[in-house]
């Protein structure tokens, strides 16, 4: 049966003519081809050449936007106010603070100095700039005054608590003759980038000689503006894409310098900007941020926080829709040592009052401790005569010059509890203080970020210094900045032609592509049962000459199993009858006879 089947359809295919295997065979390949473009080749393609035109080169049309950033940028900076300074240093009250901002800055970052290297990496310094906005600020920068706590007293007590004995009675003698004390009242100006003259600022270079001369002016950010942040080499992405905008060398170095060599703090890793990410295969990136000194690790928001309705966000706006991913810095970034291992390198360079105090030190420490009217909460710890900070803030003293400076999310979000606990009026808002990205993953563009940290600044005095001995010993806010960068309509809307018109016309030649093939087939299906029509037509005619009937027309009835059932019309009337297939032939049998 089986063979005889086999047979059946060895003849049928051998009595097919040529074109119709033809088209049913080019149909089905069309088929196939249009289902491997649509599920993978078009796609893959498409991504490809996406991917190469992200490649820095010089005169392409991604150079010109790497070099100089096309998307608005603001600097906003909220200060905290400070509302008791008086109860502070003669009682050591609880500081209260509030919060007073922003004062927002437009920025503008221009790569300069560019060098391409045969080492497929780009060498170059970034130019910013920024400029008041005051439609978008709480008051003008310069007649907004605001009490803060005073910067250079507190670097200054810091370090003097490790100068040598000879230093420190100068120093010591030069605070006894200041005339403002522990809190200051400054312009927020001032206090950011144009500075304000003094005195303390000349002990600097005097209690640590790496301290750079400011000319005797201390601001926060001192001449930040229309400045670069040093000298940085990244890769171009040519020949190995997953490595675009990766830094290679900072100021000519391969590694951190304040941190231990070769350890896994000193690594230099993650882009510079953030302006294009490539994601690595676990979502996650790396950002290099110098004046953070140290590189910072993003994953995705609902790992970060154990959660899945965070995962993306979905643009929508005047047709233009696309997903975006969402990222927030590891959880582990301002960890302490003793709650994540891997923090361990990062060693502060503070140092605790001198050990060669003794019990004296410690009885005037105490005694100090209980002028105060409140109760401190514990945020550090000592050990092996470092000082180790409590999760929630980074330690910048090394890269600083020693100078106690912390930068944490704004309010302590995520920190310790006992941070907010000694100041009065911090209030951390995840959504309005988690610091954010907005990646499109496929090109790797950021769409949208939220960079938000705060500047805080540890106070330590020395015990032998009773001028400042109700200043409580807490980790105080000064202010803290969200740099906010967006992509402009026109970059929004090229990344949805990218990621969707290519995508669009590949489906719809895939869908073309298989439609073609299946009408192909269809008409090579068609054109065979034509011909087997036919040739059992002419069979059928032919057999029935043979036998009875001679005249008339035969009709072909049905054909039923191995049986024609058939009927001729002559003269006589209609005969019916029926052919059988038989082996040696086929032989045809009357029926009936119709008058």
């Amino acid at each position: 049966m089986m063979f005889g089947s086999f047979h059946q359809v060895k003849t049928r295919l051998m009595q097919t003519k040529p074109y119709v295997i033809f088209l049913a065979f080019f149909g089905t390949l069309l088929i196939i081809i249009g289902l491997v473009c649509y599920l993978s080749v078009f796609h893959s393609l498409i991504n490809r050449i996406i991917s190469e035109r992200l490649i820095i080169s010089e005169g392409s049309e991604m150079f010109e936007k790497w070099k100089q950033i096309p998307m608005p940028i603001y600097y906003q900076y909220y200060f905290f106010n400070v509302s008791n300074p008086l109860d502070i240093e003669r009682s050591g009250a609880k500081p209260r603070i509030k919060e007073i901002g922003p004062f927002t800055y437009r920025s503008k970052w221009s790569k300069n100095s560019i060098k391409f290297n045969q080492n497929d990496t780009v060498t170059f310094r970034e130019y910013k700039s920024l400029e008041f906005v005051p439609e978008l600020s709480y008051g003008s920068d310069t007649e907004r005054i605001l009490t803060t706590v005073n910067g250079p007293l507190a670097v200054t007590l810091a370090l003097l608590q490790k100068a040598p004995l000879v230093v420190r009675n100068i120093v010591s003698l030069g605070l006894s003759t200041i005339t403002e004390g522990f809190f200051i009242k400054r312009s927020a100006r001032e206090l950011l980038f144009d500075g304000y003259p003094e005195v303390l600022t000349s002990f600097g270079p005097l209690l640590n000689p790496s301290i750079p001369n400011t000319k005797g002016r201390f601001g926060w950010l001192y001449g930040r503006n229309n400045t670069d942040d040093g000298l940085f080499t990244v890769f171009t992405g040519k020949n190995n894409l997953a490595k675009i905008n990766q830094v290679d060398r900072y100021n000519g170095l391969n590694e951190i310098s304040y941190w231990k060599k070769r350890s896994r703090c000193s690594r230099l890793d993650g882009t510079t900007d953030g302006q294009i990410i490539a994601l690595g295969r676990d979502r996650s990136f790396h950002l290099f941020h110098p004046e953070l000194c140290r590189t910072i690790r993003f994953i995705p928001i609902e790992l970060a926080l154990n959660s899945s309705n965070f995962i993306s966000k979905t643009l929508d706006n005047n047709q233009i829709k696309f997903t975006v991913d969402r990222f927030t810095p590891d959880s582990n970034v301002l960890s302490s040592w003793d709650d994540y291992g891997g923090n361990s390198c990062y060693l502060s360079k503070l140092t605790p009052p001198r050990p060669e105090l003794g019990d004296l030190l410690v009885n005037i420490r105490q005694r100090n401790q209980n002028q105060s009217k409140f109760s401190i909460k514990p945020f550090m710890r000592i050990k092996n005569g470092r000082i180790f900070f409590r999760s929630g803030v980074f330690d910048m003293s090394q890269c600083k010059y020693g100078a106690p400076v912390l930068f944490s999310y704004p309010h302590f979000l995520y920190a310790h509890p006992n941070y907010r606990e000694n100041i009065g009026g911090m209030k951390p808002n995840e959504s309005r203080h988690r610091f954010e990205m907005l990646i499109e993953p496929i090109t790797g563009t950021s769409i949208r970020s939220y960079a938000r940290i705060q500047i805080n600044i540890y106070i330590s005095k020395p015990p032998w210094i009773s001028r400042f001995r109700n200043i409580p010993e807490i980790v105080f806010p000064v202010f803290w900045q969200e740099l906010r960068a967006e992509a402009t309509m026109d970059i929004i809307e090229r990344i949805n032609w990218a990621l969707t018109k290519p995508f669009l016309y590949a489906d719809i030649a895939s869908y073309v592509i298989i439609v073609i093939g299946l009408l192909l087939v269809f008409l090579s299906g068609c054109f065979m049962l034509k011909n087997n029509f036919k040739s059992t037509q002419e069979k059928v005619t032919k057999s029935a000459k043979n036998n009875t009937i001679v005249e008339g027309k035969l009709h072909l009835e049905e054909y039923i199993n191995n049986s024609i059932r058939l009927k001729s019309s002559n003269k006589n009337g209609i005969n019916v009858g029926v052919i059988n297939r038989e082996n040696n032939g086929d032989s045809f049998q009357q029926i009936s006879d119709i008058k």
